[in-house]
């Protein structure tokens, strides 16, 4: 692998970009994006601590930015590929999606792909539950990750089906876990 540019500008005592830390517009992270590439065009993983702590940047766009970016595995799961260009066209929906930032780790360790059934699963309260077992660790349901699950069978139901169906398959009984399986990746 080459040798990779990074985004590094002249911090103040508070150690952010020329004062107090702030969130970026998208404008400025596709550029700091721009200059973190490797030579063959790609993001390295955990580029968005690296940018908050260089930049001074913190907020939404950020904290999305870093579960994007967590790992090269997870950056190409989520984003379908590493290029500035790819991470910014799918990371915005999730930065406008209504779930906190401690509830989308959980969607995307769980599989999940659409925002909208994890939207309407959360205000039933019903989020945490559907994508993790007892104890924490990631849910399987009828074989597949519970994200992927509820993505696939309520990607075009209503919020009211899809509660039904979360409902549905919360009260079949236990569900098999899928801890150690290593998806996806993390």
């Amino acid at each position: 692998m080459g040798e990779r540019r990074t985004a590094r500008v002249a911090t103040d005592a508070r150690g952010g970009a020329g004062g107090a830390a702030h969130e970026p517009s998208l404008a400025e992270l596709q550029e700091a994006l721009a200059r973190c590439v490797d030579p063959a065009g790609n993001v390295p993983a955990r580029v968005g601590d690296e940018l908050a702590r260089e930049q001074g940047w913190n907020g939404r766009l950020v904290d999305v930015l870093r579960l994007f970016t967590a790992s090269e595995r997870r950056t190409a799961y989520l984003a379908g590929g590493r290029r500035p260009e790819e991470i910014l066209r799918w990371m915005e929906p999730w930065v406008e999606v209504p779930l906190s930032i401690g509830e989308l780790p959980h969607v995307v360790t769980g599989g999940g792909w659409d925002r909208e059934p994890c939207v309407h699963s959360a205000r039933a309260g019903l989020l945490e539950r559907v994508l993790k077992a007892r104890g924490g660790a990631p849910r399987r349901i009828h074989g597949e990750r519970a994200g992927a699950w509820l993505s696939d069978e309520c990607a075009l139901a209503g919020p009211a089906e899809i509660v039904a169906l979360v409902r549905a398959v919360l009260d079949e009984g236990p569900v098999r876990s899928s801890a150690g399986d290593g998806n996806p990746p993390g």
